[in-house]
């Protein structure tokens, strides 16, 4: 028997809820999401078609919990996997602070930035969460709503916009 070794350590990684919503996934080895999301249990570690299944599990006030799965290979070092895995999250837990469905959508850009510098075709490029952090960018604003633009650009666009109104209401 031939055991196949590889740098990859993850087959896929994603955030979902306890209801089966995706909120996002890196799926490297062609996993079936909806067969894994149907043997995910209330263990934090299992086995799913030959691969070690780690879950975590955040609480929320939703009528669902939110839930990262990461599915590692059979070969990988699954201390080194699930170190990794918690620094992700701690990394995760810095950005989004209160878990919810509201604030997975509001700090999606910064999740997915943070997951491409955490995995990079299944192979963990970095396990420690304050390397993880100084590695994304940081942004100065929390929505569009809140970009800090000259004021006189502001009028000009507030008019705009007014004047667009003004013209579907004849």
């Amino acid at each position: 028997m031939s055991i196949e070794l590889s740098i990859k350590d993850v087959a896929y990684l994603g955030i979902h809820n306890t209801a089966g919503k995706v909120f996002y996934s890196m799926n490297f080895d062609k996993i079936d999401i909806k067969d894994l999301l149907n043997n995910i249990g209330r263990d934090e570690i299992g086995v799913y078609n030959n691969y070690t299944m780690m879950v975590d599990t955040r609480h929320t006030s939703e009528s669902s919990d939110i839930q990262i799965v990461l599915l590692s290979k059979a070969t990988s070092n699954e201390l080194f996997v699930r170190n990794a895995m918690d620094n992700l999250i701690m990394a995760l837990e810095k950005y989004i602070k209160k878990w919810s469905f509201n604030r997975i959508e509001l700090k999606y850009d910064l999740i997915v930035l943070v997951c491409n510098e955490f995995l990079y075709n299944g192979i963990i490029l970095e396990d420690d969460y304050k390397k993880l952090l100084n590695r994304i960018e940081k942004r100065t604003f929390e929505s569009l709503a809140g970009i800090k633009v000259n004021k006189g650009l502001a009028s000009m666009l507030g008019k705009a916009a007014r004047d667009v109104k003004d013209s579907f209401n004849i």
